[in-house]
C-alpha cells in the first residue's frame, strides 16, 4: 500500500510538474529567440511604422521666439512714433507755406536726377506704388499728356494704343527717362519732352492727362492742375496718384514738422492738402482711394466743365 502510494504520487507529481518545466522551456527558447532577434534597417528618411508622419522643423522654437522679439519691437516703435508724433506742435508749414520757387524746386531735381532712382524705386517697391500705377494707368487712353514725369516711372504701364506725351520742367530728370524709354519695354507710344506745366499750349486738347506724385513739386499746385483741366478734353479723364496729409493728426504732425527739410533734399511739399487742391482747381472727382494711412491718393477725376446726365 505505501508503495502503491508512493507510485500514485509520483504520478500525480509529474503530471503537474512536468507541464510546467515545458511550459518554462518554452518561455525560455522564445526569450532566447527574441534576444537573437534585431529588426531589419529603416530606409533612410522614411517614417518608422506606426510613428506620425508629421515632423517639427529645426529650431521651431527659435524661430518662434525670435518672431516674437521682432514683432514686439516693431510694436514698440511704432508705438514711439506715435507718441512723438502726437507731442509735437503743429508747425507753420500746415498746408505747405514752406518757401521754394519753381527754378529752385527745378535746381534740386537736376541735382537729385541720377541718384533719385534707385532711392525712390526700392520705397515705391516696399510701398507697392507700381502695382497702384498699373492700375490707374488701365483708365489711359488715346493721346495722353503726362505732366511731371520724372525718370519715367509710368512708361511701363501705360496700355497699348496711348500715344503718351511726357513732359517735365528737369532737364536731367528727363534724361533718365529717355534713357529708361529706350532700354526698357513699353506697349504705348512714348515721347520725351522738356515742358512746363505753366507753359502748355491752350490750343491742344488730350483724351488724358496724368501726374503721379506731381502736385507737391509745384510752387502752385492749384494753378497747376487748373492747367491740367484745361489741357483735357470734355469727355477725357484727368488720373492722378498723389501723396500728402494724413487721416491721423499725429502723422500730420510728423509730415509738418518735418516739411521744410524734405523740401530742401527733394523738392517736395509732402504736408499738402490734397483734396483741399483738387477742389479748389474745380475737378470733378469720379474715384476717389486713399492708402498709407490716408496720405496716397488714388484719383480718376474729369474736368469742371462736364455736366454728367442726371446732376445739377
Amino acid at each position: 500500500a505505501s508503495r502503491g502510494f508512493s507510485t500514485m504520487s509520483s504520478w500525480v507529481f509529474l503530471r503537474q510538474t512536468v507541464p510546467r518545466c515545458a511550459c518554462r522551456s518554452a518561455v525560455l527558447r522564445q526569450r532566447r529567440s527574441l534576444a537573437r532577434y534585431s529588426p531589419p534597417p529603416q530606409k533612410k528618411g522614411a517614417p518608422r511604422a506606426g510613428a506620425s508622419a508629421h515632423t517639427t522643423l529645426p529650431f521651431a522654437n527659435e524661430l518662434l521666439m525670435a518672431s516674437g522679439v521682432v514683432g514686439a519691437g516693431v510694436a514698440f516703435v511704432l508705438a514711439v512714433v506715435v507718441a512723438w508724433g502726437a507731442s509735437l506742435d503743429p508747425c507753420e508749414t500746415h498746408g505747405c507755406s514752406c518757401a521754394c520757387s519753381c527754378a529752385e524746386r527745378v535746381s534740386i531735381f537736376d541735382g537729385s536726377a541720377k541718384e533719385y532712382e534707385s532711392t525712390v524705386t526700392r520705397d515705391e517697391v516696399f510701398m507697392l506704388l507700381p502695382v497702384m500705377r498699373w492700375f490707374l494707368l488701365r483708365h489711359a487712353r488715346g493721346d495722353v499728356l503726362e505732366i511731371a514725369a520724372g525718370t519715367g516711372s509710368n512708361f511701363a504701364y501705360y496700355p497699348k494704343g496711348c500715344r503718351v506725351l511726357a513732359t517735365d520742367a528737369s532737364e536731367k530728370m528727363l534724361q533718365v527717362a529717355a534713357a529708361r524709354k529706350k532700354h526698357s519695354k513699353q506697349k504705348a507710344n512714348v515721347e520725351v519732352r522738356k515742358l512746363d506745366v505753366s507753359a502748355l499750349p491752350l490750343s491742344v486738347k488730350f483724351d488724358t492727362v496724368v501726374d503721379s506724385f506731381g502736385l507737391c513739386s509745384f510752387e502752385d499746385p492749384v494753378d497747376a492742375l487748373e492747367r491740367m483741366g484745361r489741357a483735357c478734353k470734355d469727355d477725357g479723364r484727368i488720373l492722378l496718384l498723389e501723396h500728402g496729409r494724413s487721416h491721423y493728426t499725429w502723422l500730420n504732425n510728423i509730415l509738418d514738422a518735418n516739411a521744410q527739410r524734405h523740401l530742401t533734399k527733394w523738392g517736395c511739399s509732402w504736408n499738402r492738402d490734397i483734396l483741399k487742391v483738387i477742389d479748389d482747381a474745380g475737378l470733378h472727382v469720379d474715384y476717389l482711394a486713399r492708402w498709407h494711412f490716408g496720405t496716397t491718393y488714388y484719383v480718376v477725376a474729369r474736368p469742371s466743365s462736364v455736366v454728367v446726365k442726371g446732376e445739377r
